[in-house]
């Protein structure tokens, strides 16, 4: 069938051009004689194409390993591609686990300390999710990640207006020492500004 099989412990992905009624075929009969069951719901077939594809079905996307790999268009050139970039689902989960590090419940910690979680958070996922155009979904993240401990800060100091301007970028970066990810990874890999 001419199909390349991506695998991570039990999740896999089967790639075939044309072919996936076979290869999900096969794929049942090679679990059925392992003893393995397949999650049906988990399990579907998806098309994606390029633009030039007249086929009339609609373009599709899947997550795969925290990514979601679909057709996506150049900002420079504006042509189609099929290529990868950080899923929705764990941009939601890294911006969720900010919120709960800076939240009310955190006010007693130290600035230092808040500091140095959000930047061990950031960092670890920017190792994980640094392949396809990544410095657009970092922007995402560090601007939520900005407001989310100017709040904490404004809380944990009693200020009550003017966050902003009590304790603006320059502050947080170059005092606080929190990691700006547009500057510390997509400017020195060349994958991310694709």
């Amino acid at each position: 069938m001419g199909a390349v099989i991506v695998n991570y412990a039990d999740d896999f992905v089967i790639c075939t051009r044309g072919k996936a009624e076979e290869a999900m075929a096969a794929m049942r009969d090679m679990m059925a004689k392992l003893r393995l069951t397949v999650n049906e719901k988990k399990t579907r077939k998806c098309r994606i194409r390029r633009q030039d594809d007249r086929s009339g079905l609609p373009v599709e996307k899947f997550s795969f390993l925290g990514y979601t790999f679909g057709l996506l268009f150049s900002r420079r050139t504006g042509g189609s591609y099929i290529g990868l970039s950080p899923s929705a689902k764990k941009i939601r989960a890294l911006c969720r686990k900010v919120s709960d590090a800076t939240s009310r419940q955190t006010l007693l910690l130290d600035v230092g300390e808040v500091v140095a979680k959000l930047n061990r958070m950031l960092q670890g996922w920017a190792n994980y999710f640094c392949l396809g155009p990544v410095v657009h979904v970092y922007e995402i993240v560090m601007k939520h990640v900005r407001r989310r401990l100017r709040r904490w800060l404004c809380a944990k100091h009693g200020v009550r207006c003017g966050e902003y301007a009590t304790y603006p970028n320059e502050y947080l970066h170059q005092d606080l020492g929190l990691i700006d990810l547009t500057q510390w990874r997509g400017r020195n890999v060349p994958w991310a500004n694709a």
